[in-house]
């Protein structure tokens, strides 16, 4: 969901916010211990192997020895890179993982943000940097309902996940995403697993939506079996804007998993090819 565009009051509080940032722990871990193995963090499940190594611009590293191997130790692009850090010795059953996303260019510390896990699903967080604390609720299939922002000095806001089911396949899928500010409904995102005339696709190496979640670490539960190819975006506390269309396409390699993924957003809305912008990422994995 790169290109997928909402509010840009709200867009604005979930990136200070750093709910984009990724799940980690109190307990650094040394780059000597980091290799570019992909891993699907062990606390919840190893879903996928080969492995994610590249997708994009990002590069993924892993713990490859210790107490923490397999789990994700660095994720970098052009611009930034975010390390993560683990602690399971806390006087509780539960994990707490620590993000750090820094500026290459000068090393500073962008953001802080931790994390607590329980039974493999992330429970809470705390945005140290900006002072914003998150619950996350899950329903009785464990899949991830809502998270609740309760910034300090500030009014709370929330998104909302709704799964809807679809008797064909008999599964429940992810299927609008709403925001909702302390004024109300702000806008939502519609997720489509088909394009016209086409098929579904198996989504053989889930990743996370990028709206509200750390994209690589699985500890939200799923979202569906197959793979996003059209998302659209409504604002609705505004008049006069146009609903945001996102196509993707895939590639796939033998084993079917996505080597190429092809993101085509419409601004203007769907049929509309004004200031229409493509971005296409590769896809790596390990042996």
């Amino acid at each position: 969901m790169e290109h997928s565009k909402i509010s840009g009051k709200l867009l604005r509080s979930m990136l200070l916010a750093g709910l984009l940032s990724a799940c980690q722990n109190d307990e650094s871990i040394a780059p000597s211990q980091s290799s570019s193995v992909e891993l699907t963090d062990q606390n919840a499940k190893l879903i996928a192997n080969p492995n994610l190594v590249k997708d994009g611009d990002k590069t993924l590293e892993y713990v490859n020895w210790g107490r923490y191997a397999g789990k994700l130790s660095k994720v970098s692009d052009t611009k930034y890179f975010t390390e993560y850090s683990y602690n399971d010795n806390n006087g509780s059953t539960d994990l707490w993982i620590t993000s750090r996303r820094y500026d290459k260019a000068s090393n500073a510390l962008i953001n802080e943000h931790k994390f607590q896990i329980s039974n493999g699903k992330c429970i809470a967080s705390d945005d140290v940097t900006n002072q914003i604390n998150y619950s996350y609720i899950y329903n009785a299939a464990n899949r991830l309902t809502e998270i609740k922002a309760i910034p300090q000095n500030a009014p709370v806001y929330k998104i909302v996940f709704d799964h809807a089911y679809y008797s064909a396949t008999k599964e429940y899928r992810l299927r609008t995403i709403t925001f909702h500010e302390s004024t109300g409904l702000v806008s939502e995102i519609t997720i489509g697993y088909t394009l016209p005339g086409g098929a579904l696709i198996t989504d053989k190496y889930p990743l996370n939506p990028d709206i509200g979640l750390d994209r690589y670490l699985h500890i939200y539960g799923n979202f569906s079996n197959y793979l996003a190819q059209q998302i659209s975006v409504a604002q609705l506390n505004a008049s006069n804007q146009p609903i945001t269309f996102t196509k993707l396409t895939y590639s796939t390699n033998s084993d079917g998993y996505v080597t190429t993924r092809v993101t085509e957003y419409h601004p203007l809305g769907f049929g509309n090819n004004n200031g229409v912008k493509t971005t296409i990422d590769l896809l790596k994995y390990s042996n």
